[in-house]
């Protein structure tokens, strides 16, 4: 989807409601680029980075709670 609508590399990636942040790890370790993981759940922002850094990409991830529902 990256390759089709955007004309440089992949920089960051932003996975919202991440859960564990499967795609946003993927992303960060097979394209080189910084992600940032938001969700609700403080646990689950928890795994999310122990996932990250069993996953070697710790370093370039980001978890912030947010609710999506209320944008400001």
């Amino acid at each position: 989807m990256h390759q089709k609508h955007c004309s440089g590399p992949m920089q960051h990636f932003l996975e919202v409601a991440c859960g564990p942040a499967r795609h946003a790890a993927l992303i960060a370790r097979t394209a080189g680029a910084t992600a940032t993981g938001l969700d609700l759940s403080p646990s689950m922002l928890r795994f999310a980075e122990q996932q990250a850094a069993a996953a070697g990409v710790g370093g370039s991830m980001r978890f912030m709670q947010a609710d999506m529902t209320q944008g400001e």
